[in-house]
This record gives C-alpha cells, structure tokens and sequence, in this order.
C-alpha cells in the first residue's frame, strides 16, 4: 500500500504532499511572515511562491528539486550540517526529511517531509542516510534519452516534465542555444541562466531587415555570453537546440519553442539526454554514428550558414573559427555510444554534393536506429506551424514515418489513419487559455495557390487540446497553454511498436523538403523508436496534446464541431497591421482581455454562450474601440440575459 506523504510547520499545521507539488512561500507559517530584517529594502517575500518541487521516488524517499534563484536547504533529521541546493539541483530525502527555504532564516523557514508511518516519530530513531549510489542516481534523470513537456506556470508536475532549471546543469561550464530573435533570446537567457559564464547564442534575424546587414559576433556585455545573429538568404535557421557541457557530461536538448521565453508560455515537446564525457582524450573514432557525426558536421555549418559567396558577405574568418573552435570544445571526448535515437537535421545550401537533411535524412534515421516497420498504422501529426498541406506531401511523410513502400491503391491510401492537429477557435477562446498564441501558431494553408487539399482540412484535422493539468494552488495568473510543439508519431497497428520524432521541424515542404527538393529551414530534431507495448504507452503520454478517439478516424469536422482557429490578418505586413500590432502586446497579459473580445468578434462567436456565427459587420478599428473598451460581443440569446453585458462578460474572461 502507497503512503501518504505530509508537509509539517515549525508551527504544528501540516497539509497533504502530493506527487509533483510544488512548495514555496505559501506554505511557511505566520511566524516567517512576521520577520524582522536588517535590510531597509525588505518585503519579507525572500522565498518565492515556486521554490521547490516534490516527486515521489517511491515509498520511502520523494525527490526534491530546487526552483528558484534562492538556495534551497535540505537535510536528513538530525543531521548537524545543511546541504544547499541550487537552482535545479537535486536531493532525495527519506522520511522526515527537512527543507529550509530561507537560508538566512533557516528555522523559520524549516518544513518537515514524512511519511504517514512516520509521522511523529523523527525523534526515535534516525533515518538511514543516502548512499553515493543514491546520490549518484538522483543526478543521471537524463542518462537515457526521452521526450518531456516543458513544464508550465501554474501546471501540475510529473516526471515527464522538465523546467529550465531541469535543463540548466548547477555545474555548467559553457553552453550553446539556436533560436530565432537575437536580442530578445540573448536577453531571455541571461536572465533565466546567472550562474553561467560562458555560452554561445546563435539567433537569426526574423523578420529579416531590408538592408541585410552582414552576420555579425558580439559579446554584447563585454564578457564570456557570445551572440552570432545574421539572416539567410532563404529560409531561416529555425532549429532550436540547447548545448550544457560539464566536466561530466554534455546535456543535448532540443525542442520546438524560441528560446526568447516562449517555453514557459506555449506547450513543447523537448528529447533531452546526458552523454558521458570520455575520461581519458580518445583518437577521432572512423566509424559513423547515427547522432554524434550529424551534430558535429551541425555545429561546423552554424559558422558558414550565414555566408552568401556571391555578394562576399559572411563571417570574417576569425569569428567564423571562433565559432567553428567554440563547438569543437563542446564536443570534446563526449562519447556518443550511450545516444538513444538518432539525430535528423536540415543544412540547405553549401556544396552541391552535401546532404541538405530533411525527410531523406529522417527516413535514413528510421531505419539506421531500427526503428519498427509500421505498415498501416496509426499516425499523429502535432505541430505549430503548418505550410500548405498537398496529398502527395503528406502521402510521402506517412510512407517514410511508417517506413513502408507506395500502396498499390494510391497516396489516399498511403495517407491512412493520420490525424493533423491544430487548435479549435473554441480551444483558443476557453476560459483561462493564453489565446495569444493564436499569433504564433500557423494554420494549414488556405491561401489561392497554395491551399491545403480540401479533404484533408475535412477529414484529417483535429482539435489540438494541449495535455495541462492546473494545480489546485496555481496562481490566479496561469494560463493553459496552446500546442507550438513539433512531434510525429506513428503507432504500430496492434499497439506494439511505435517510431517518434520530436524537435524543430514544423509540418511543411519548408522544413522538410518534398521529392528532390530539398529543405530551406536550418532545423535539428531526434528520432525514437519503441518495441513493446509499454514503451509505446509511455511514447502516448509524453505526446503534448491529446490524442484523437480512434472512432473519429474520418469523420467530418462538422460532426465533431471542429472550427479551426485562424490567426486573424488584414493583408497589411508592416508594423501597422494586425498581425504586427497585437503580437508586439503577446507578453503583456493585462491586453489579453481585449484580444479575446476582439477574436470573438473577428470569428463571430459570442463572448458569453461562444455560439458561432453570431453576425458583425464592423471593421478593424471599431473591433479593437469595443474590444478595449471592454464590451462584450453577444448573440441574440445572451443579451437579454446580461443587461449591459460589461460585468458578465469580464467574468467570462478571466
């Protein structure tokens, strides 16, 4: 039988312990509150709302992980002398464990962790101390690779779920990070990473400037953070991948959100895993491997990715070494035999005789990692962004993720069961929903030369309903987030087996090429496969949005009430446009509201009952008047119901 674990005061209280909960300021009692402190400046809010997580490691022994900026104490019962924990570090505790959350207010700030069989007595007997093995195990989380959801404000946590301070190694001596926006990413990681001195920021100019300027690497604080940003001719490096080397080991992740914040606001999927570093130097290995040599040949293109021959722009030769040097010390004797999957990427340009990557390359991954034959099986396409879907782009992804050869009944048949995924308007417009997001997801294109195959948007397209789970003390302030993630995952027909890729790669020809063409995004990602049953479970949960019911396999959007959400736009591409002018406000929560209010109108959906096709005429500018003025948008049905709508509908909003 499980035990119940409970939270214990200093003051006597004490509460439930719940697996994945997260303890902070809250639970100190009155007595923490009522310090007296020498500092002039002292709100008695020293420890955050978010200090600490508590994962159940079994009956005996949870697992605590440090979360804020603050150092954490922990200690077993008794114990003379405190272990102090920093942001991400870990530390098992037996049975009546203790916690410090204050280090300059230690007894105060004290909590208790035990056991129902416990519980009262600490002071009987001592608990047995962790072993070094213990202590070893507790650090090696990501010995074998696997996917994880990035771990969201507010969310209930498990183990398939990773925060940056999970990513963020305490002993980290350098690292590297691709992403998009330059000076809004090198800011971001900075902020969330204050113990390292040392990284290598490489972000691309999105969107391009006019003027092309030149690729430039700077040290913008004058210290060890370097930023390399440029544009490409065409396409954009779009691949978003974080290097952490130790003296122990090098933590490879990669993902699918912009490293300028937007993990902790949109649901991802990341493959994260620890490779051990080689203790004695070893001789260049002539054999090819199915994830070091791709990664390597990765981060000697980041120096000459920017280049354009023709018009002799691009790195000056010393950047470019010290970018070529920098990548070559991240890799330095890490031995890559320990790898779980392979590793996918996308390189465009360079020399003719180069592979460019792309789906050539993900069907190459499948098959050197032996991953299963999935012949008709099932198959589920979560995603961002999507291009313009055609069947026979489509039809060729399904054959290679399935790895079989082209039905004799034609692409129709080679698309089968596969379920694309993008956010409902009701999705993006639920109570507590971050529908700014809505701006940074691309819907399948619909556009008059490049439309999606009609059927497919009919038949095929889901609602995308991001896995969240909202904790019972989350703040006020936590938003259920909408799917950004990219992962494809395709099922053996009887549950037995299962291939997965995860990374950057959105779902389109841009990414991953089509036939001969190759892809024009710089993208990386991680294929993984599974061969029991249990493994494919356990592939299903760390999917980031639920699944479609097998029974509506070809049913009609109609029948399941699916209305896909479309990002509003206006035509007009420049900063006064639509687009333009709300996304620059997707991180000020105070304008949330009003954006509401404005989709409810733009698609026609009433603010209180959300009945569709509720009529408006009205253009932009009187949309957005009404929307920031607060007024509701009301169907027949409500008004009557809500005289002057105002209150009503700023409760539905919150």
């Amino acid at each position: 039988m499980r035990r119940e674990w409970r939270l214990h005061a200093n003051d006597g209280s004490s509460s439930a312990l719940t697996d994945g909960q997260i303890i902070g300021r809250d639970h100190l009692p009155a007595e923490y509150a009522c310090h007296v402190c020498e500092s002039a400046n002292c709100t008695h809010q020293h420890v955050s709302r978010e200090s600490l997580h508590v994962s159940f490691d079994d009956d005996v022994a949870v697992v605590v992980t440090s979360l804020g900026k603050n150092i954490i104490g922990v200690a077993q019962q008794n114990e003379e002398s405190w272990t102090w924990l920093k942001m991400g570090q870990t530390h098992r505790l037996l049975s009546n464990g203790l916690v410090a959350l204050d280090s300059r207010r230690v007894a105060s700030s004290q909590l208790r962790i035990c056991s129902s069989a416990a519980a009262g007595m600490a002071s009987r007997k001592r608990p047995r101390e962790t072993t070094a093995s213990e202590a070893a195990a507790n650090s090696h989380r990501f010995r074998i690779g696997n996917v994880y959801l990035n771990a969201l404000p507010g969310e209930v946590r498990s183990p398939r779920h990773v925060s940056w301070a999970d990513l963020l190694p305490a002993d980290c001596e350098r690292a590297l990070f691709t992403s998009l926006f330059p000076q809004g990413s090198y800011r971001w990681l900075r902020s969330v990473s204050p113990r390292l001195r040392c990284a290598l920021v490489i972000a691309d100019r999105c969107p391009a400037p006019a003027s092309k300027p030149p690729p430039t690497l700077t040290a913008p604080d004058g210290d060890e953070w370097l930023l390399l940003e440029g544009q490409r001719r065409s396409g954009i490096m779009h691949c978003s991948l974080m290097l952490f080397r130790t003296p122990h080991f090098l933590r490879i992740a990669c993902g699918g959100t912009n490293l300028e914040g937007q993990i902790e606001k949109d649901r991802d999927a990341l493959f994260v895993q620890d490779l051990p570093i080689r203790e004695r130097p070893s001789c260049p290995s002539e054999d090819h491997d199915a994830f070091g040599e791709p990664l390597q040949n990765l981060l000697e293109y980041y120096s000459t990715m920017y280049d354009e021959p023709m018009r002799d722009q691009g790195l000056r030769k010393v950047d470019r070494d010290r970018v070529r040097k920098f990548g070559e010390a991240l890799l330095a004797d890490v031995d890559f035999e320990e790898a779980t999957g392979a590793l996918v990427t996308c390189m465009p340009g360079g020399s003719s005789g180069g592979h460019k990557g792309g789906w050539t390359l993900l069907e190459q991954a499948l098959r050197t990692s032996g991953a299963p034959r999935l012949v008709d099986g099932r198959l589920d396409i979560a995603t961002g962004h999507f291009g313009a879907i055609s069947l026979p782009f489509l039809a060729m992804m399904a054959r290679t993720l399935r790895r079989q050869q082209p039905s004799a009944h034609g692409e129709w048949a080679d698309v089968g069961r596969s379920f694309l995924y993008h956010s409902s308007r009701a999705t993006v417009l639920a109570p507590g929903t971050n529908s700014f997001a809505v701006l940074r997801t691309t819907a399948p294109g619909n556009r008059a030369g490049a439309a999606t195959d009609p059927t497919l948007l009919e038949k095929h397209f889901h609602d995308a309903l991001p896995k969240f789970e909202r904790r019972v003390d989350a703040p006020a302030d936590s938003l259920t987030p909408i799917l950004h993630g990219k992962v494809l995952l395709a099922t053996a027909a009887d549950g037995a087996a299962a291939a997965l890729f995860v990374g950057s790669q959105n779902f389109s020809a841009t990414s991953w090429g089509q036939g001969g063409q190759q892809p024009k995004n710089v993208e990386v990602g991680v294929v993984l496969s599974a061969h029991t049953r249990e493994q494919v479970r356990e592939l299903w949960e760390r999917f980031p949005i639920e699944m479609a019911p097998e029974g509506e396999y070809a049913t009609s959007a109609a029948e399941r009430g699916y209305v896909m959400a479309r990002s509003p736009t206006d035509g007009n591409q420049t900063e006064t446009g639509l687009q333009f002018c709300w996304r620059s406000r997707c991180n000020d929560m105070a304008s949330l509201p009003a954006w509401r209010l404005f989709l409810h109108r733009w698609w026609k959906m009433c603010s209180g009952c959300r009945a569709a096709g509720v009529p408006c005429e009205l253009g932009r500018p009187e949309m957005e008047r009404l929307a920031w003025a607060g007024t509701p948008f009301l169907c027949a049905a409500c008004q009557p119901a809500v005289p002057g709508g105002r209150s009503a509908e700023r409760a539905n909003e919150v």
